[in-house]
């Protein structure tokens, strides 16, 4: 029996064989089955690619540029009076927000209320002294009145008794006795009408008193006033340099306060986004608008602000309020402000937070849609300003073009494309002049240029 078993060459042809034998099987059914590319005339291969129909479409410029928050306004508290602190409003803490005209310090007002007392009664001493003068110069002038009269009575009788002494009438020492009485009664009307025009100058002299004391009055009213230090607007307390019954020094900082009603960023932009979102404007008129409506609205520009952190972006309709004055000499960049009111009121928790000082924000400044303007993708832009067109008989054709402008994932076509042109936006490697291809649509990047010539995409990040 061991004689008729297989040999030991013969098992190891067996093992070679058969899965020769398996893989031939397997090929011969895959050649079988498999499908038949698409030939060309010459027979060779029609690759596939993407394209598009060009058209024409409203384009929004847009520029995107980057700054740091801060408040519109900042207020420094700082004292106007010396004195210890006798109230320190309980919110005067950092981070706190006190509504407006909010006691948040008050100064000892003792001396400032004794100072006004006593200037109040030296006003009123000044005022009773004026009313006494106005009485006493009706009085004087009845006396001058009285005096001139009787000096008349004097004089006619010198000039009567000068008769009778010529006549020998009366004795010489009786008409100097009359003359006498005549010279003392003229003194007499004299010193009465002196002391009438005096009046004027005693009447301008208290006034001139009461004046002084009226304005010290005023001053230290006001410095009662000023023991009183009240917040101007409502506002979040940034810094506290007080405590209570502290001695506070006349010009000393007391705290630091931002306004909440408006936001400042003041981001920079490349010059010639700037350009394109501002656009050409008279200058005349610019300024006739600018101060009757805003210069965002002179210009036609709308801003938003958004703050990103991980996956969390919150935004914020802004104004454009002004440009800056000066270019950054190391980026070559210009900064504009734009200004977003009451974030603290549009706050949400949890979806937006108020836009606080410090926040690092994108702002996006969008100018008025360009009509009719033949937009493509960006990366359908080779970098010899070229880009791949087919013809009527999906050939391929190499065109030059001239870019207009280019934003994010759009670049605008000033010369070189047409309405109805196919544009091919996949990679063609190689790229042959008149080669032919396989057109696919792609409707779902013709829909996403659309939306972001628009204004509606996102930008290129």
């Amino acid at each position: 029996m061991k004689g008729l078993g297989m040999p030991q060459w013969g098992k190891r042809v067996l093992l070679f064989a058969v899965p020769a034998l398996v893989g031939a099987v397997v090929l011969a059914a895959l050649r079988t089955h498999r499908s038949k590319p698409e030939l060309t005339e010459g027979g060779a291969t029609v690759p596939a690619a993407r394209v598009i129909t060009v058209r024409a479409m409203a384009v929004q410029p847009q520029a995107f540029g980057y700054g740091t928050a801060v408040p519109a306004r900042i207020w420094d508290m700082v004292a106007e009076t010396s004195g210890k602190a006798v109230v320190v409003h309980p919110r005067l803490k950092r981070g706190a927000i006190v509504p407006a005209g909010a006691v948040l310090v008050e100064i000892d007002p003792t001396g400032y209320k004794l100072r006004v007392a006593q200037l109040t009664a030296q006003t009123k001493s000044l005022e009773a002294q004026l009313e006494e003068l106005a009485l006493r110069e009706k009085l004087d002038r009845a006396i001058w009145t009285t005096e001139q009269q009787s000096l008349e009575l004097k004089e006619r009788d010198v000039a009567r008794q000068q008769v009778l002494l010529a006549q020998k009438v009366v004795p010489q020492s009786e008409f100097e006795k009359v003359k006498r009485d005549g010279l003392a009664q003229k003194l007499k009307t004299q010193t009465a009408a002196k002391a009438v025009q005096l009046v004027p100058f005693q009447r301008r002299m208290l006034q001139a008193g009461l004046a002084q004391a009226q304005a010290q009055l005023a001053e230290a009213r006001n410095q009662l006033a000023d023991t009183r230090i009240t917040a101007p607007f409502e506002c979040r307390i940034a810094d506290v340099r007080i405590e209570q019954s502290q001695f506070v020094s006349k010009g000393q900082i007391l705290a630091v306060a931002d306004g909440i009603a408006v936001t400042e960023v003041a981001a920079q932009f490349a010059a010639d986004d700037l350009r394109l979102v501002i656009g050409p404007g008279g200058t005349a008129s610019l300024r006739e608008r600018a101060l009757r409506e805003g210069l965002g609205q002179a210009l036609g520009v709308s801003a938003m602000v958004r703050f990103r952190s991980g996956d969390f972006t919150a935004e914020w309709r802004a104004e454009f309020a002004r440009i800056s004055d000066v270019v950054d000499p190391q980026t070559r960049t210009m900064g504009v402000i734009v200004e977003v009111p009451q974030s603290y009121a549009q706050s949400l928790p949890g979806v937006r937070p108020p836009l606080v000082k410090g926040m690092y924000c994108e702002v996006e400044l969008r100018g008025t849609p360009q009509p009719e303007q033949i937009a493509i993708p960006r990366h359908a832009l080779r970098p010899d300003s070229s880009v791949l067109a087919l013809d009527g008989e999906h050939r391929l054709r190499i065109r030059q073009v001239r870019v207009g402008w280019c934003q994010g994932n759009v670049a605008v076509i000033a010369e070189g494309l047409a309405t109805g042109d196919i544009l091919v936006v996949s990679d063609v490697v190689p790229a042959i002049e008149g080669m032919r291809l396989d057109p696919v649509s792609d409707d779902e990047l013709a829909a996403r240029l659309l939306a972001e010539a628009g204004g509606k995409g996102a930008k290129d990040d």
